[in-house]
């Protein structure tokens, strides 16, 4: 692969789904030693009020991973002609993307998996217990990021 790849995660606010990922994706790439790829993240809406739970901040912690300042962004014309490879958490930013910009995009479970099947928010799925969900929805992130970094190589 010659240059980076810039692999840009979307989900509706960047304050959750997609702000995870991307640091996620960064940190393994750093872990891992593994060159040619940048990353990036934003929200289909991403209002300026909205900033990450803390139940997400401090999970990330735990996987070594310290968020001292997100700044939630909004998808726009720049960000899609930068990313070589986007990433959607649900088949809903996939298709907003799509009728908004013409782009192609993929799902984050599908390059991960071969699965087209949303990473829900807390909004979209029943839950019990809103740290459990967000604890779970990281973890399942990041197992999820060493299929994708496998998968954007083998590009």
């Amino acid at each position: 692969m010659s240059g980076n790849k810039h692999i840009l995660f979307i989900c509706t606010q960047n304050v959750f789904r997609s702000m995870s990922a991307e640091y996620l994706f960064k940190k393994y790439i750093e872990d891992q030693n593994i060159s040619g790829f940048t990353a990036d993240s934003a929200g289909t809406v991403a209002y300026d009020f909205e900033s990450p739970y803390t139940q997400t901040l401090k999970r990330l912690r735990t996987k070594g991973i310290s968020i001292t300042y997100h700044k939630n962004k909004r998808v726009n014309h720049q960000l899609i002609e930068q990313a070589d490879v986007i990433i959607c958490m649900s088949e809903h930013h996939r298709t907003t993307l799509k009728n908004r910009y013409d782009c192609t995009c993929v799902l984050f479970n599908e390059l991960a998996y071969g699965k087209t099947q949303d990473v829900f928010d807390d909004n979209e799925t029943d839950y019990n217990n809103l740290t459990t969900f967000i604890y779970q929805t990281v973890d399942a992130l990041e197992a999820g990021i060493p299929h994708i970094v496998n998968n954007l190589q083998q590009q």
